[in-house]
């Protein structure tokens, strides 16, 4: 009986501790700047992936990784070098599950005096959003393979459209 005691006592204090590591490093990684560190680059390599482009974001802030970020400085250029997308910050809000899941879905989005470039040079037939969010490879079309934005908030933003243009008739 004594023997059995003290079994059901090392497997309760084991499952405390495990618990307790385990509630620990959930503080760690939503509640410090280490974890938002690690979790910026994860995300970032998560659009990453979907992108066919260079993504920075300068700083993340939260005040719980569980409800959502801001996002400071972000920009986003096309495979080429331009920009696409130049923001002072960026408020998501998300489901945690879908991103442990890999999947990039964004349920509110509040973008701050973004900047957002239409570009398509001459001779190409691709504009950069299409380069930047086409699919690399066809066999990479998964129903995974999506950034899903549910609902957008612009506040004071500018775009810009540039396009090559051939007159008719020249211009004098």
């Amino acid at each position: 009986m004594n023997r059995t005691i003290r079994v059901a006592g090392y497997i309760f204090l084991g499952l405390v501790l495990g618990l307790g590591i385990v509630v620990g490093a959930l503080f760690v990684l939503t509640k410090t700047e280490f974890g938002l560190e690690r979790v910026r680059r994860f995300a970032l390599e998560q659009v990453g992936r979907r992108t066919q482009g260079e993504l920075r974001v300068e700083r993340i802030e939260s005040a719980g990784l569980f409800g959502g970020v801001v996002l400071h400085g972000v920009t986003l250029n096309d495979s080429l070098g331009f920009p696409f997308l130049r923001a002072d910050s960026i408020r998501l809000r998300y489901r945690w599950r879908n991103l442990i899941r890999g999947r990039v879905v964004f349920d509110g989005l509040v973008a701050y005096r973004p900047e957002v470039y239409l570009l398509r040079l001459p001779g190409d037939t691709l504009w950069n959003f299409e380069r930047i969010f086409g699919s690399p490879t066809p066999e990479a079309d998964g129903e995974d393979n999506f950034i899903l934005i549910d609902h957008a908030t612009i506040v004071d933003g500018l775009v810009v459209l540039r396009t090559p243009w051939t007159p008719a008739e020249p211009i004098t």
